[in-house]
Order: C-alpha cells, then structure tokens, then sequence
C-alpha cells in the first residue's frame, strides 16, 4: 500500500464516513474527517468528485493487465501498479476547483509531496 494512501491519525482516531477513506490524497482526507458534517451537508463534493477524479494512465487499456492462462485471471501489470502507487498521476479536473477552491492546496501539496518524480 502507498505510503499516501494509509489513514491518517485523525481517520485512525475520529469517527468519519467511511467513503472519505477512498479520497486519494491524505491532507484533503484530513480536511474531509474534521468537517465531514459540513462539506456533506449536501451532495456536491460526491458529485464533483465522482465527475472530475482523473487518473492519468498514458498507455492503452490492454497494457494496463495482462493474463495469466495457467490461473485463467487477469492480473494488473507492473507498469500499471507502478503509475497506479505514485500520486503524481491522480488528480482532479480544474473545474473541481472552481466549486472547490480551498481544496487545491490539499490535493497538488500532497501530489508534490507523495510524487514519486517531480510534478510540474
């Protein structure tokens, strides 16, 4: 599991809804449990999250598994899980930030800071 990716002390220690634990980046996680109340008072994070969550994966669909025939499953490739850990490539569409901008210094802070190469 990616270092970015493990809870927080403040998921670890204050009730929350479980859907912030799936939020990619740790400091917008910790924004999400200590005013969870307030930001889900209505349904436009959810929306806007779901709408403009962007993973940058530069190569074809059929790069991103490949086949085991022996086990008859498909399994990610190196390459994908490679891309997959660093959080460079996750991000969300500026128009996210348009609805919220407070947000912004969350999610590129922690995109420099867990990337595994530099973000421009």
């Amino acid at each position: 599991m990616p270092e970015w990716l493990r809870p927080s002390l403040a998921q670890s220690s204050l009730k929350h809804p479980v859907a912030i634990d799936f939020f990619a980046w740790p400091t917008l996680r910790d924004r999400l449990v200590q005013n969870h109340e307030e930001i889900f008072q209505n349904g436009d994070l959810s929306k806007c999250y779901s709408e403009y969550l962007r993973f940058d994966w530069p190569f074809s669909f059929e790069d991103a598994f490949f086949y085991d025939e022996r086990q008859g499953t498909h399994y990610p490739s190196p390459l994908f899980e490679r891309y997959h850990r660093d959080l460079k490539y996750w991000t969300v569409d500026p128009k996210f930030y348009e609805r919220f901008p407070e947000m912004i210094t969350d999610i590129e802070g922690d995109r420099r800071r867990f990337s595994e190469v530099e973000v421009n």
